[in-house]
């Protein structure tokens, strides 16, 4: 696997699924920039391409990534390790007019036919993998403990009522 600092990676669809290529790529975070809003990579995401058919016959990828994400835990508000491990099958069409929801769940069906930005899709998955409300297991929220004493977050705003 070949690692990548380049802020590319496009494929030509055509190309690709005809000659039934596999491309993998290590990509550093610097790769991602809207996904440092929200959270990081750790270390490097590992990405692989491969030409697979779909269930239809249609032209498609499967696109396999293992990463680590870092965010920010809602609950302690300290930074929360988020595994990634994920297997999108994509399938080309030139239109994607007349697919129905035929159950096919497992396939996502793109219209697209050309050239195909994969770092772009790696990041939207990767996006997508990461929890509304990014939070560990187990633990404490900031300042709930205050030996033994019972906490009333919102006592504060008691102050606030008297001018009414």
């Amino acid at each position: 696997m070949a690692t990548s600092d380049l802020r590319t990676w496009r494929i030509d669809t055509r190309d690709f699924t005809g000659r039934g290529r596999e491309e993998s790529r290590i990509l550093g975070g610097e790769c991602f920039d809207r996904l440092g809003e929200d959270a990081h990579v750790v270390g490097a995401v590992e990405a692989t391409i491969a030409t697979v058919r779909s269930p239809r016959g249609k032209a498609g990828i499967r696109l396999s990534i293992v990463a680590a994400l870092e965010a920010q835990c809602q609950r302690c508000m300290q930074p929360v390790r988020l595994p990634v491990a994920t297997e999108e099958n994509i399938e080309f069409a030139a239109t994607v007019d007349g697919f129905a929801d035929d159950g096919l769940d497992q396939w996502d069906t793109l219209e697209h036919d050309g050239r195909f930005d994969v770092l772009q899709l790696v990041e939207d998955v990767l996006l997508l993998a990461l929890p509304v409300a990014p939070k560990h297991e187990q633990c404490e929220p900031q300042g709930a403990t205050y030996a033994g004493e019972k906490v009333l977050p919102f006592a504060a705003l008691a102050g606030w009522k008297g001018g009414r």
